[in-house]
Parts: C-alpha cells; structure tokens; sequence
C-alpha cells in the first residue's frame, strides 16, 4: 500500500471515529443533561478533539522516546496529558454553554478517551517495535 493510500485511509479513520464521538457523546450529554445545548457542545467538541487526539499521542509519544526509554511513561503520560487538557477544555466548554450536569456528562468519554490514548500509544510502540 502506498504512502498516500495509508494517510487516505487514517483520515477516513479519523473522520468516521470523529462523527461516531459527536453522535455518541452528543447523545449522551442529552440523556444526562435533557438540553440541546449541551448534546452540541459535547457532541461537537468530541468531534474536534478526535481529530486531534492521535496527532497529540504520536507527539508526545515521540518526543518521549528521545527523552525515556521507560515503556511505562511512554504509554500512560501521553494520555494523562491530553486527557487533562481535554477535560480542562470541556469543563470550560460546558461551563460556558450552562450545563447543568458537567461531570456526569463528560466522565465517561474522558475515561473512554483515556483507554483510546492508552491502545493508540501501545500500537505506536508495538509497530515501531517491528
């Protein structure tokens, strides 16, 4: 498979999981909150940060192998980071937008986030391992 072929086919990855995020989220702040408002919010800051969420991994995953060879700091503070970062941006998000239920609401997709940085850090490390 050419390179091109591979970078088409980690977008349309990266689009579906990031529609998927929206729709999944979204409804889930819905059911939690009953409000249009939070379901866009959630659903649509979901989508963005599944855009970027691989990117962020990849890079401080990087960058930590040039600092650390210790696997177990490789796998988990990339996620620890982003995750951070990410429900710091939510709370803000839904700070904003007047959710009523914050942490109920975004609870669950940080934790699935934080598995998802977790398993995209470990196939990092196993494909550069071959």
């Amino acid at each position: 498979m050419s390179l091109n072929k591979q970078n088409q086919t980690g977008t349309l990855y990266n689009l579906s999981s990031a529609f998927f995020a929206f729709i999944l989220w979204g409804g889930w702040a819905y059911f939690v909150n009953n409000n249009m408002v939070s379901s866009l919010t959630q659903g649509t800051a979901s989508f963005i940060i599944t855009l970027f969420l691989v990117r962020a991994v990849s890079t401080l995953y990087a960058s930590l192998s040039r600092k650390t060879g210790n696997g177990f700091v490789q796998l988990m503070l990339p996620a620890m980071v982003t995750v951070s970062f990410t429900a710091t941006c939510l709370y803000i998000a839904h700070s904003i937008a007047g959710t009523a239920h914050i942490i109920k609401t975004i609870a669950p997709a940080l934790l699935v986030a934080f598995l998802f940085c977790v398993f995209t850090a470990y196939k990092i490390k196993t494909k550069a391992a071959t």
